[in-house]
């Protein structure tokens, strides 16, 4: 990554995904990027501070100073839309794609990260990323007799639906959230 000039990590996201969406740090060199991406018309700002917390690969590439995206192309189980995505994504950018560099691209950021704070917290069934959701509205169960409930209008990300043994209890490690919240800036 350090010799790079531009990364690029196209991800598969584990269920599915209502379009693809590309996550990175917001600056004008990674803006330049997605304007040039024709696959997608949703950016979603990872703030720098969040990106270098949780150790991702955007942060990392963020605290090296170089250009980075993560691209979400479709749901794990689409390997074909996938590979088809990738490779529209990675033409566009080589310019082998014609661009739309001046078409409307909807800007989200991340404000929200729900704690997976009890082994039996639970999501409904069938969230889906950039799903719409609002204020009050019921996500699951906090495994402890209440509600998980969206504390404003957003947009759904990343979420978890892990194996669970008998009891309902998370089979392994839990993950820092169970979910992410997104709204338009």
């Amino acid at each position: 990554m350090r010799k790079a000039d531009i990364n690029l990590d196209f991800h598969q996201t584990v269920k599915e995904t209502r379009k693809p969406f590309i996550l990175g740090v917001d600056n004008p060199s990674n803006w330049e990027l997605v304007r040039n991406i024709s696959i997608c018309d949703i950016f979603i700002e990872e703030p720098s501070e969040n990106a270098r917390r949780y150790g991702t690969l955007t942060g990392y590439a963020d605290f090296l100073g170089k250009r980075h995206l993560c691209i979400e192309v479709s749901e794990l189980s689409e390997r074909e839309q996938a590979f088809n995505l990738t490779m529209k994504s990675v033409s566009s950018l080589l310019g082998y794609e014609k661009r739309d560099t001046e078409r409307e691209i909807k800007k989200l950021k991340t404000v929200h990260s729900e704690a997976f704070s009890h082994k039996c917290m639970q999501l409904v069934p069938d969230l889906q990323n950039l799903e719409e959701v609002r204020k009050g509205q019921s996500l699951g169960s906090d495994g402890q007799g209440g509600d998980i409930l969206c504390p404003f209008d957003g947009y759904l990300l990343f979420p978890k639906y892990l194996p669970r043994n008998g009891d309902g209890e998370v089979i392994g490690r839990l993950p820092l959230d169970i979910f992410e919240l997104a709204v338009e800036i």
